[in-house]
């Protein structure tokens, strides 16, 4: 018997859900705009809008993202669209199935059915499930429901692998209208009524799930449609997760961490991103007034790299100072920076070219100081404690083991 949609009315008041899903921008209210396909920059839902953080749906449509049309009824009045499975007196109400939602990175995840926005699928019209698996006009007919099946989503190389069933769109097969599994190989029909089971042998559940029915079971902690370690680790704002690494966070320059919410900072004060490491090591904290450093680079200033730089930093500068006289070969007329060793800015040592130590009292580089060729007056200052050259040498040894 071939499945016929119907139109059961009933009262709105009653039964009807119009609106109320929460929301952020007009395109998860609903069915998104024709070309929303060709540009992604388009905000617009052809069926509802984005009010005070809840869909309301436009005239004609229904439930509460918007996304069912609505016919009217006998009454006149709108209703939602209820479909009578295979001619039987069951039925589904389709404002009970989830429209899009699930989560994404890309859009291929969304089964070529839709488009991932801020990493949720937002479907097309008349196609329903969290990642817009399921067709509204024939999947829902015979009494499916959202993770009956994989609907596509199987890795391939081109159309064939695809069992001629579907297409290869971006590595993933993406399956014609009435099959299912992970590369297209039954139909949706023979599934739901229990006559074939999708195969497990092509799909991959990875480290953390197991393949039932050719559907991924994931283990505690983990989601999506192949169990994806990255569906399930958020790098935050400053780090995207990369499969090609294990899911590990693969972070923004001047981040670090297991999941890039780590920001290496320096100790030089600063007024522009040119006082850290010349722009190029780090920049220049508005707030605090002081460096942070890119991933790698080191030292107050941001101005070295690696773990030498930081034996070197503890004999560059850094050392306490009221005033410019504090730092370096005073004279007469010490007030001149050019003429001593380095310069007082924010109560700290900051060294010129040419010169080093805590104090700039030195003329010689702080490299000198660590290979132990040059040595300082007023000793090597550690979390501002003066130690002699002994130390300082034992220190760096440690450092560079």
């Amino acid at each position: 018997m071939i499945p016929v949609l119907l139109f059961i009315g009933f009262s709105l008041s009653a039964a009807t859900i119009i609106g109320g899903k929460e929301c952020t921008k007009n395109v998860q209210c609903g069915i998104p705009a024709a070309d929303l396909e060709q540009s992604r920059e388009v905000t617009d839902s052809l069926s509802g809008q984005c009010l005070n953080g809840k869909c309301s749906c436009y005239d004609g449509f229904g439930c509460n993202n918007c996304g069912a049309r609505m016919v009217l009824d006998d009454y006149g009045d709108y209703t939602t669209i209820r479909a009578l499975i295979d001619g039987s007196t069951n039925s589904v109400d389709i404002c009970d199935v989830q429209w899009g939602g699930g989560y994404c990175t890309e859009d291929s995840e969304c089964h070529g059915k839709g488009l991932c926005i801020e990493n949720q699928c937002v479907c097309y019209s008349n196609w329903l499930c969290p990642y817009c698996e399921m067709g509204l006009n024939e999947d829902i007919l015979i009494g499916a429901t959202c993770g009956d099946y994989v609907h596509g989503g199987g890795r391939c190389y081109d159309d064939e692998d695809c069992n001629g069933k579907g297409v290869c769109l971006d590595g993933t097969c993406t399956c014609n209208s009435g099959y299912v599994c992970s590369h297209c190989s039954a139909l949706a029909l023979d599934v739901i009524r229990g006559n074939t089971v999708c195969p497990c042998d092509r799909v991959n559940c990875g480290k953390h799930g197991v393949c039932q029915g050719g559907v991924c079971i994931c283990e505690a902690g983990f989601k999506g449609q192949f169990c994806n370690v990255c569906d399930s680790l958020d790098c935050g704002e400053h780090g995207v997760c990369s499969l090609a690494l294990g899911g590990q966070c693969v972070c923004d320059p001047g981040y670090s961490g297991t999941l890039c919410d780590t920001q290496p900072r320096g100790s030089k004060p600063c007024e522009e991103d040119t006082d850290c490491g010349n722009g190029v090591g780090g920049i220049c904290n508005p707030t605090t007034h002081t460096c942070e450093c890119y991933k790698g680079w080191t030292c107050p200033a941001c101005d070295k790299i690696g773990k030498e730089c930081n034996a070197a930093a503890m004999v560059h500068g850094g050392g306490a100072c009221a005033s410019n006289k504090d730092c370096g070969n005073f004279g007469p007329d010490f007030d001149n920076p050019e003429k001593t060793g380095g310069k007082c800015e924010g109560g700290m040592c900051v060294c010129f070219e040419g010169y080093t130590c805590p104090h700039c009292t030195t003329g010689g580089s702080p490299e000198s100081v660590v290979k132990g060729d040059l040595q300082c007056k007023d000793g090597a200052v550690r979390s501002g404690v003066c130690v002699g050259m002994l130390a300082l040498l034992g220190w760096v040894a440690y450092m560079l083991l």
